[in-house]
Parts: structure tokens; sequence; C-alpha cells
């Protein structure tokens, strides 16, 4: 009889984290696991997952849209602050309907394993244990920055408590909960970011892929994963990318992912300030707004250089795809980042906020062949001896495996 995994999703768009679950549902799939998914994503994003899941049930159709928590590491607002109190009131609503939805979905699905793809739906983790479901949890970023602590304190020994396992995408993950609940060591498993087998392919053609995103053939292209959002740094990499233009006429820039544009007053003027740039006359239309990309490892193909201007430390995924398909990477000094890349070995490091030192990189690499493949061949090694399969989403089945049989 086939075991049963409900997938608890999180983000109503395709994010890096989506892209990561797919893998992951596809690694579960080929080891004949039935999949389950609750998840707040809408129709047109489900046909996403439609080859990797046998059902899901959707939960988005409130006027709230998710059950996830605001605890992410970029809630930074004080909880005393006027964002700050309609957040965590907004929390605290979720956390009870987060819950009753997911009360409902273990008790009609029965699942043998719950696995909880990000620590903002964390409800699901106690429900499980409270009708003696077996857990996992996937710790993809940092939990939210807390000038008291007391909210860190009690999400960080609630994620520790209520898990079976935790599954964290880096040292930096995993050493947030450990130093913090010790006891929780033997549970917590640093497994990186993997990615799939088919993003190894480098017999791409370039030529093809630029014809079919409508882009030109004759420039250099240099792109951005992340949207327009303060945390990804966005306006950093349009100020580079104005700095270069100024220089050279044979390359041009784009941008994938969500327009962050709604919202507080700083999220409006931080996109303002973004398209103040990208829409001025000096910079001649040479950035593009692509959008949400659903086949992004296509578009890094056709690409030159992969910039990761973040200005919050976190994992940068795109980093490890453009890896695998030998390009050359920048990124920004966070501790994430200087983990992950050997400077000038494998890629180029630069300081955050500081769009000139983007722009001498992207120039560096544009005008120094040997050094774009060298860093570029590099990164490819490892994303092959780190990043694969057999290092990611095969160990996470194995362990998932053993805790469903060892509970039963």
């Amino acid at each position: 009889m086939k075991k049963k995994i409900l997938f608890i999703d999180h983000d109503h768009r395709i994010t890096g984290s989506t892209v990561s679950l797919k893998y992951l549902l596809k690694a579960f799939k080929e080891e004949g696991f039935e999949i389950v998914m609750l998840t707040p994503k809408a129709e047109n994003y489900i046909k996403y997952f439609e080859n990797y899941i046998d059902d899901f049930v959707h939960y988005g159709n409130s006027k709230i849209r998710t059950i996830a928590l605001d605890v992410h590491f970029s809630d930074d607002e004080s909880v005393f602050s006027k964002i700050g109190i309609k957040k965590f009131c907004k929390s605290c609503i979720k956390f009870f309907l987060g819950l009753a939805v997911t009360y409902t979905a273990i008790k009609k699905i029965k699942p043998d394993l719950v696995y909880v793809n990000e620590y903002v739906v964390l409800q699901a983790s106690i429900v499980s244990r409270l009708l003696n479901v077996p857990s996992v949890m996937h710790i993809r970023s940092l939990v939210l920055k807390d000038k008291f602590r007391f909210r860190k304190k009690i999400l960080i020994s609630a994620i520790a408590r209520f898990s079976d396992l935790i599954f964290a995408i880096s040292k930096i993950e995993a050493q947030q909960i450990v130093t913090r609940q010790p006891f929780a060591q033997n549970k917590v498993f640093e497994i990186c970011e993997f990615i799939d087998e088919n993003n190894y392919n480098v017999n791409f053609d370039a030529i093809e892929i630029k014809k079919a995103f409508k882009l030109p053939l004759d420039k250099k292209i240099v792109i951005m994963v992340g949207g327009v959002a303060a945390l990804k740094g966005t306006l950093d990499f349009v100020k580079a990318a104005e700095i270069v233009l100024k220089e050279r006429n044979d390359v041009i820039f784009l941008i994938t992912g969500h327009v962050f544009d709604k919202g507080p007053h700083d999220v409006i003027k931080y996109a303002q300030d973004c398209f103040s740039v990208i829409n001025s006359p000096e910079v001649n239309s040479s950035i593009l707004l692509m959008g949400i990309v659903k086949n992004i490892i296509e578009l890094l193909a056709c690409c030159d250089i992969l910039v990761s201007p973040s200005t919050e430390t976190h994992f940068s995924r795109p980093v490890v795809e453009a890896w695998a398909l030998k390009k050359a990477v920048i990124a920004t000094r966070t501790a994430h980042s200087e983990n992950l890349i050997e400077e000038n070995v494998d890629g180029a490091l630069v300081e955050i906020n500081n769009p000139n030192q983007i722009a001498l990189c992207i120039n560096k690499i544009l005008s120094n062949r040997e050094f774009a493949l060298t860093i570029g061949e590099n990164g490819y090694k490892k994303a092959l001896k780190d990043f694969g399969k057999a290092n990611g989403a095969e160990k996470i089945v194995k362990l998932c495996s053993e805790l469903i049989t060892g509970s039963k």
C-alpha cells in the first residue's frame, strides 16, 4: 500500500521555495508516494505541480488569502509599530485559522506524514503532533527579526518541539535552531538546497532561447531573479545597469519575479525609485521587467551573468541554478553568499548597497571572457558536487521513509 504524504504549501506565487518543492515532489513520486498538497496557490499555479501530485486542497479563497504567519525574516517591523501591530493581529488570526484548516485537512486525508514546507505554517506541525501524525519541517530562511526576541524565542521553541525532523538548507538556518534549542540537535539535518538533474544542461541553444523570449540576439544579457523588492536589492541592480549602459551599448538587463509596489509607503517608494531608473531615457529601454517566468532555467541559459544583489542574508537559489549552466555569478557579501561563493574562483562578491561595485564586476566579466569561463566552470563543478539530487531530495526521502516506518 502506498505511503501518503501531505505537503503544506505556504506561498500563493511561484517562488524559489516553490521550485525546490517541485523537485522534492518529483523525488517522492519516484519512490511511489501518494502525494496531496494543501496550498493557497490559484489553479493556474497548481498546474506547475500537475505531474507530481495526486490531489490538492485549496485554502486561499478567504480575504486573508493565506494561513502563512508574518514571521519571515523580511518582516522586520517592530511589534509596537503601526504596521507591526497590524501584522501581529493578522498573524494571531492566521494562527488559529491555520490550526482549523490543517486539522480539517489532516483528519480528512489521513496522511502517513505531514511535510511543512516552511516554518510560517508551523500550525500544521502542532496539529500533526496533536493527531499523532509524524511531521517534518523545511527551514528555508532565518526567522523574523525581533528586537525584544520574545516572538523569536516562542517561534523557534515551537519549531523544535513540534517537528519530528527539521531540514535546514544551510548551516546558518540550522544553527538558529540548535543554538537556542540544543535538545533538537539530533532532529536537525543540514540538507543543502538542491536542483534537478535536468538543470545541468550546458548544451542549450542560446539563440533559439533568445528568440523565444524576444530578446536581442546581438547583446550580452545580465539577469537578476527576485522581482522588484528591497530585500532583493533591485534598486542597486538597476543603478548598476545605468552605470554600465553609460559605457557600453552591447548589454541588456533583465529582472524576473513579482513587482512589490503595493502596501506600506516604503514599499511603494522603493518600487517608484526603481521605475524612475528603469524608465529613464538614459537606459534606453535596456532594462526589461520579465515578470514571473515559470521556466527560469531556460532564461538563465541564454544569459551571460546572474547578479544576486540581496540586501538581507538568505540562500540565493538562482546562484546554484546559474552555476549548473556554467554561468558567471555576482552576489553581495551576505553571510549566506560568503559561505556559498569562493571569491574570484566560482563567483564575484561585492558590498551590499554598492551599485558601483556591481557595475565594475559586470564590466570585468563581460570584458574578460577567460575569467567568465573560469568562474562559470568552477561554479558548475561545485553545483555538481554539492547541490545534486543525492545530497538533497534523495536524502530527505530516505529520512522521511525511515520516520514513517519508525512511527508505525
